[in-house]
C-alpha cells in the first residue's frame, strides 16, 4: 500500500456471542505490520466511550503504547466537555471572536493611521514573519503564498 492511500482491512465473522473488545492495528503497508505486537492491540467499548465520549468513533495510535497512553490519560483527566452526559468539568465555552469569513466588513484593506497589517497564518513559518506576502498581488482568496525573496527580507519596512 502507498503511504499516501488511506486503506481498511475489516475483518468479521458472525457469532453468537458479543465481541468484547475490537483488536486494531493503524498505519500498517505490509500484511505483516498487522501481527507485530508494538502495532497491535486492544479497545473495548468501554474503551472508545472513554477515549472519545462524544462521537465514539474510533481513535487512531501508532503503537500499543500511544493507545495505552492515552486511555491512561483519560482515565485521570476529564475531556473538555462530553456532549452525552451533559458534563463539562473545565467550565468550557467556544466562540469565535474573529472569522474572516463573517467579520471581513470589520477589517479595512486601505492603510492609514494607527492601522496594522493583518497577518494570516499562512504568512507565518516557523522563526520567519516575513514568510508570505500579499505583496504584489492585486486581489485575496490564496491558499498559499509566492515565496519571500530576498530584496523583501533586506526591506525593513
Amino acid at each position: 500500500m502507498h503511504h499516501a492511500f488511506k486503506f481498511c482491512l475489516l475483518t468479521m465473522a458472525g457469532s453468537a456471542e458479543r465481541v468484547e473488545r475490537a483488536e486494531l492495528a493503524f498505519f500498517c503497508r505490509h500484511y505483516e505490520d498487522a501481527a507485530d505486537p508494538q502495532r497491535r492491540f486492544t479497545l473495548s467499548s468501554p474503551d472508545f466511550a472513554l477515549i472519545n465520549p462524544n462521537t465514539r468513533t474510533c481513535p487512531i495510535f501508532r503503537t500499543r503504547a500511544d493507545a495505552e497512553l492515552t486511555a491512561k490519560i483519560y482515565r485521570r483527566v476529564p475531556v473538555l466537555e462530553d456532549e452525552r452526559a451533559k458534563d463539562n468539568p473545565w467550565g468550557m465555552r467556544f466562540l469565535a471572536m474573529f472569522h474572516m469569513s463573517n467579520d471581513s466588513g470589520l477589517f479595512r484593506t486601505e492603510p492609514g493611521d494607527g492601522l496594522l497589517p493583518l497577518y494570516e497564518a499562512k504568512m507565518i513559518w516557523h522563526y520567519d514573519h516575513r514568510f508570505g506576502s500579499y505583496e504584489g498581488r492585486s486581489e485575496r482568496g490564496f491558499t498559499n503564498l509566492g515565496e519571500t525573496v530576498l530584496e523583501q527580507y533586506l526591506d525593513p519596512k
